[in-house]
């Protein structure tokens, strides 16, 4: 995950009048499935959280894209935010301006971070 993984700072810059903050968005891309990517050892929630307090993103994304067995093109978004208002904000813009886009949550409990993946099915040409 990490070799593809690059961070973006957007708004302007923190400071006493300013009423927006710097929002700093993480994104890396992979190959495989993202149940796939959580079932690795070395890779479990805890371990993306950890990443993307230590770089201190507000929004991190993974992107997948990969082929089924059945040779159709999956792609898969694992969107971690760093608090539950964020991840609210975020669903409802995706919920207001991307109604097709099918949705599963997949929520850890204990745990600071919501994670939710958006599934696609592309047929392959």
């Amino acid at each position: 995950m990490l070799a593809t993984f690059c961070a973006v700072a957007t708004g302007k810059p923190e400071n006493a009048g300013s009423r927006l903050m710097v929002s700093h968005v993480g994104m890396s891309s992979i190959g495989i499935s993202i149940a796939r990517l959580l079932a690795h050892d070395n890779m479990s929630t805890q371990e993306i959280v950890h990443f993307q307090r230590t770089e201190k993103l507000r929004l991190l994304m993974v992107v997948s894209g990969y082929y089924d067995p059945q040779k159709n093109f999956k792609r898969e978004i694992l969107v971690s935010a760093e608090s539950a208002e964020l991840m609210n904000n975020l669903l409802h813009f995706f919920n207001s301006n991307a109604s097709n886009l099918p949705l599963k949550v997949l929520q850890q409990p204990g745990q600071f971070v919501v994670f939710v993946v958006f599934c696609g099915t592309f047929l392959h040409p």
